[in-house]
Protein backbone atom coordinates (compact mmCIF):
# COMPACT_ATOMS: atom_id res chain seq x y z
CA UNK A 1 0.00 0.00 0.00
CA UNK A 2 1.46 3.19 -1.05
CA UNK A 3 2.06 6.28 2.15
CA UNK A 4 -1.02 8.46 1.52
CA UNK A 5 0.36 12.25 1.23
CA UNK A 6 -1.07 12.89 4.35
CA UNK A 7 -0.82 10.89 8.33
CA UNK A 8 -4.57 9.92 8.71
CA UNK A 9 -7.07 8.72 7.35
CA UNK A 10 -9.81 10.68 7.85
CA UNK A 11 -11.77 10.42 4.21
CA UNK A 12 -11.39 6.63 4.47
CA UNK A 13 -12.72 6.06 8.01
CA UNK A 14 -15.48 8.51 6.95
CA UNK A 15 -16.46 6.40 3.40
CA UNK A 16 -15.96 3.32 5.77
CA UNK A 17 -17.97 3.89 8.40
CA UNK A 18 -20.94 5.73 5.58
CA UNK A 19 -20.27 8.94 7.44
CA UNK A 20 -19.56 12.52 5.16
CA UNK A 21 -17.71 15.52 5.93
CA UNK A 22 -21.44 17.26 6.42
CA UNK A 23 -22.02 14.87 9.15
CA UNK A 24 -18.98 16.27 11.12
CA UNK A 25 -19.86 20.20 10.21
CA UNK A 26 -23.17 19.02 11.75
CA UNK A 27 -22.77 16.91 14.77
CA UNK A 28 -19.82 18.13 16.25
CA UNK A 29 -20.37 21.92 15.04
CA UNK A 30 -17.04 22.34 13.18
CA UNK A 31 -17.40 24.72 10.25
CA UNK A 32 -17.37 23.64 6.54
CA UNK A 33 -13.58 24.90 5.89
CA UNK A 34 -12.10 23.39 9.20
CA UNK A 35 -13.39 19.87 7.84
CA UNK A 36 -12.62 20.13 4.59
CA UNK A 37 -8.98 21.59 4.86
CA UNK A 38 -8.26 19.12 8.22
CA UNK A 39 -9.50 16.01 5.88
CA UNK A 40 -7.68 16.64 3.34
CA UNK A 41 -4.06 17.30 5.08
CA UNK A 42 -4.45 21.15 4.10
CA UNK A 43 -4.86 22.20 7.70
CA UNK A 44 -3.05 20.29 10.42
CA UNK A 45 -5.10 18.79 13.21
CA UNK A 46 -4.45 18.75 17.21
CA UNK A 47 -4.51 16.17 19.61
CA UNK A 48 -8.13 17.65 20.36
CA UNK A 49 -9.55 17.26 16.92
CA UNK A 50 -8.05 13.76 16.59
CA UNK A 51 -9.67 12.89 20.23
CA UNK A 52 -13.02 14.28 19.08
CA UNK A 53 -13.47 12.95 16.13
CA UNK A 54 -12.41 9.99 17.44
CA UNK A 55 -14.74 9.38 20.14
CA UNK A 56 -17.42 10.63 17.44
CA UNK A 57 -16.50 8.48 14.83
CA UNK A 58 -16.46 5.47 17.78
CA UNK A 59 -12.81 4.69 17.10
CA UNK A 60 -9.35 4.84 19.31
CA UNK A 61 -7.79 7.64 18.53
CA UNK A 62 -4.54 6.19 16.79
CA UNK A 63 -7.14 4.53 14.52
CA UNK A 64 -7.99 7.53 12.80
CA UNK A 65 -3.46 7.37 11.76
CA UNK A 66 -4.61 3.68 10.12
CA UNK A 67 -6.54 2.71 7.34
CA UNK A 68 -9.48 0.78 8.14
CA UNK A 69 -8.71 -2.35 7.11
CA UNK A 70 -5.71 -1.98 8.90
CA UNK A 71 -7.67 -0.65 11.71
CA UNK A 72 -10.09 -3.42 11.17
CA UNK A 73 -7.87 -6.64 10.97
CA UNK A 74 -6.00 -5.36 14.52
CA UNK A 75 -9.53 -5.37 16.31
CA UNK A 76 -9.75 -8.81 14.62
CA UNK A 77 -6.40 -10.11 16.34
CA UNK A 78 -6.52 -8.81 19.42
CA UNK A 79 -10.32 -10.72 20.04
CA UNK A 80 -9.01 -13.41 18.65
CA UNK A 81 -6.01 -13.34 20.57
CA UNK A 82 -8.43 -12.70 24.49
CA UNK A 83 -10.80 -14.97 22.81
CA UNK A 84 -8.07 -17.43 23.07
CA UNK A 85 -6.47 -16.43 26.64
CA UNK A 86 -10.03 -16.84 28.14
CA UNK A 87 -10.09 -20.32 27.04
CA UNK A 88 -6.67 -21.16 28.26
CA UNK A 89 -7.55 -19.34 31.60
CA UNK A 90 -11.10 -21.61 32.08
CA UNK A 91 -8.89 -24.81 30.39
CA UNK A 92 -6.22 -24.28 33.23
CA UNK A 93 -8.99 -23.34 36.03
CA UNK A 94 -10.63 -26.25 34.55
CA UNK A 95 -7.63 -28.58 35.41
CA UNK A 96 -7.12 -26.93 38.68
CA UNK A 97 -10.56 -27.61 39.35
CA UNK A 98 -10.83 -31.32 38.89
CA UNK A 99 -8.50 -33.36 40.92
CA UNK A 100 -6.13 -35.74 38.99
CA UNK A 101 -7.29 -39.65 38.89
CA UNK A 102 -4.37 -42.06 39.11
CA UNK A 103 -4.72 -43.74 35.96
CA UNK A 104 -4.78 -47.81 35.89
CA UNK A 105 -2.24 -49.71 35.73
CA UNK A 106 -2.69 -53.16 34.01
CA UNK A 107 -1.07 -56.32 35.21
CA UNK A 108 -1.41 -58.37 32.34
Amino acid sequence: MAAPGHDWYLKQWLRSLNKKQADIVRDLDWNKARVSLTASGKQAYTRDDINEIAEYLNLRPYELLMHPDDAMRLRQLRAEMLRLAHEADEAVGESVDKPNKPERVSTG
